[in-house]
């Protein structure tokens, strides 16, 4: 998330064992980022992000993908943004984080 925020190219090595987890959390990470205009490229064990250009989006749907830390980086994903959002099944962060929901609502809701 944080790669997509920076200026430039970043580049994740060795990142083969992200796609055997509770998701393939390289897939969905790419997939989160190209919903918010963030481009991306993976290889077998790369993934590249290319800092993002535009934040002019009205809406974004994000996925958990039933993963905690996949729903915990649509979070943050949407945290910088000022538009609507939508997170699936936010509530599979319980498995690490309950008090997650309650933090976001507190910090960032108006």
């Amino acid at each position: 998330v944080a790669a997509a925020r920076a200026q430039g190219t970043t580049v994740f090595d060795n990142i083969r064992r992200l796609r055997i987890k509770e998701s393939d959390r390289v897939a969905a990470t790419c997939e989160q980022l190209n919903a918010i205009g963030v481009k991306t490229e993976t290889t077998e064990d790369t993934m590249t992000i290319y800092g993002i250009d535009n934040e002019n989006i009205d809406s974004v749907t994000l996925s958990s993908y039933n993963d905690h830390r996949m729903a915990m980086c649509a979070i943050m994903i949407c945290a910088g943004l000022n538009c609507d959002v939508d997170i699936d099944d936010i509530t599979c962060v319980n498995k690490s984080f309950p008090e997650l929901q309650e933090i976001v609502r507190r910090e960032m809701m108006p």
